[in-house]
């Protein structure tokens, strides 16, 4: 019996030193977590605008595991995960530049959700050129998913607004 209670103390310390140092942590300002100030809520008592643009580049690894989150539908807290990444990649806005190669990796994504939410990111978000926009563009006007093709063909149609 002390045995099996011992391994199971034992199992409790593995998970929670697995926890501590596997998942990647988030910026935070004042203790809040990056992801709470994107989400807002009660309790924030800091100007959220003053904290992001605070937490600025330090935010993009957090941001990019955002747009990636895959449970959408089955967990309510993931659920905003990916527009709330969006979110933050337009308050970050030229100053997310350093994020450009993977956002256009992620165009590349088999999730066509995640691929439209990288696609907003570039455009409306960082600061592509033209030539990358016209590429980035110009592959996703042919995507299978009908919401991407339409999303592309219309920043294509108002191509110098956006670049």
């Amino acid at each position: 019996m002390k045995c099996s209670a011992a391994a199971v103390m034992l199992g409790v310390i593995a998970w929670n030193l697995c926890q501590l140092f596997a998942i990647p942590r988030e910026p935070t300002y004042d203790g809040i977590p990056y992801t709470r100030l994107l989400y807002g809520g009660p309790g924030i008592t800091v100007d959220r605008d003053k904290a992001i643009r605070a937490i600025g580049t330090n935010a993009i690894p957090t941001l990019l595991r955002m747009l990636q989150t895959k449970e959408r539908f089955w967990n309510y807290n993931s659920l905003y995960r990916p527009s709330m990444a969006v979110n933050g990649f337009e308050r970050l806005g030229p100053a997310g530049s350093p994020a450009i190669p993977d956002l256009v990796k992620l165009t590349r994504s088999e999730d066509p959700v995640t691929r439209l939410d990288a696609l907003i990111c570039l455009v409306e978000g960082v600061t592509l050129d033209r030539k990358q926009g016209e590429s980035v563009l110009n592959q996703l006007t042919n995507d299978p998913d009908v919401c991407v093709r339409k999303q592309a063909n219309l920043y294509w149609s108002h191509l110098d607004i956006y670049f």
